[in-house]
């Protein structure tokens, strides 16, 4: 089943941190969460659950 989530939610919560440190946060919950990178669009990163 595939989903795209738009980043936009993670980077609400993460806007407290530093840029490189938020990438590196949400792209480890995000695998943690089951979602994998699917296509970067400008500036929004769309990740769908594999």
């Amino acid at each position: 089943r595939r989903q795209a989530l738009a980043v936009q939610d993670y980077e609400r919560i993460f806007s407290q941190r530093l840029p490189q440190e938020a990438d590196y946060q949400v792209a480890r919950q995000s695998q943690e969460a089951g979602f994998v990178l699917d296509k970067i669009d400008g500036h929004r990163r769309y990740y769908r659950q594999y």
